[in-house]
């Protein structure tokens, strides 16, 4: 179970892309573990398992964590939503849902010729989702 002393780790955008490059995705695998904690501490549940989250992903080779981020994506903007924040992640699932469906689309559609553009499209979409946490970061960390 997460401990309520959790805190969101604030993670700079740009190490998050630069690191997501140079590692060829791999970053993205320590990143989903990381968000794991911190989305079961917003929802305050234990609804997503780290370990089974990161063997299935390197199993289904990073598709099963493009899903995973969809769903963190969704239960970061409900979080926002019933902390009445949902101004600023008006649709932050839908909007991660759309980019993820594009770069595999593009990635697929193009026999993997377009493979950079939608590998950015996809590390666009895991900025968003880490911009949101860095947010929510700040606001607890003002109102404790």
């Amino acid at each position: 179970m997460i401990s309520s002393s959790h805190t969101i780790e604030q993670r700079d955008l740009g190490k998050v892309v630069i690191f997501s490059i140079v590692t060829f995705g791999i970053y993205g695998i320590l990143l989903m573990a990381k968000w794991t904690d911190d989305v079961n501490f917003l929802i305050d549940r234990q609804k997503h398992e780290k370990i089974v989250i990161v063997v299935v992903g390197v199993i289904t080779l990073g598709i099963a964590l493009a899903v995973w981020e969809i769903i963190f994506a969704y239960d970061i903007q409900g979080y926002t939503e019933k902390r009445k924040l949902s101004e600023r992640s008006k649709n932050l699932g839908g909007t991660v849902l759309g980019l993820t469906l594009f770069a595999y689309a593009l990635a697929f559609a193009s026999g993997g010729l377009a493979f950079i553009l939608s590998m950015a499209v996809g590390i666009y979409a895991s900025c968003l989702v880490q911009k949101e946490l860095n947010m929510i970061a700040d606001e607890i960390r003002g109102l404790l």
